[in-house]
């Protein structure tokens, strides 16, 4: 039970000092105090456990040395660009242009060279495209 100090505010006894009132109201069969308890320990139990979670979902993309990474799960499907001199992926999540046994992607206006269409990607200037790339648009 909270006690009053002189000229303090309300205090508690100490947890082995309250424990034993506990385990005194137990034995002696106080059922005022033993209520209290249980409606005590009922509450805590509540907030420890609470309410979990639902379903929680999270998408994680995480970034080794600076190399972007792009998800593409299959080989893309090129059409050929015989009056250009470069192909161009058709259905892709991405703007990949192959040329010259090299993919280059294109995101956000920032363009990216990689060997394997899965990567890695590695951030190319527009000036270091080849020229055949370069000097056309991306629409």
């Amino acid at each position: 039970m909270p006690k009053r100090a002189r000229g303090s505010a309300l205090y508690f006894p100490t947890a082995q000092r309250f424990m034993r009132q506990i385990f005194t109201n137990i034995v002696t069969g106080r059922k005022v105090v033993m209520k209290k308890t249980i409606w005590i320990a009922a509450g805590i139990t509540g907030m420890l456990l609470g309410n979990p979670a639902g379903d929680a979902k999270a998408e994680l993309n995480v970034r080794i040395g600076g190399r972007p990474s792009f998800v593409i799960d299959r080989r893309p499907d090129f059409v050929e660009l015989r009056d250009y001199g470069f192909s161009v992926s058709v259905g892709s999540p991405y703007d990949i242009v192959y040329y010259g046994n090299m993919y280059y992607l294109n995101q956000n206006g920032v363009w990216y060279r990689s060997s394997d269409y899965r990567g890695p990607w590695m951030s190319v200037r527009s000036n270091q495209l080849p020229s055949k790339i370069r000097r056309h648009r991306l629409d």
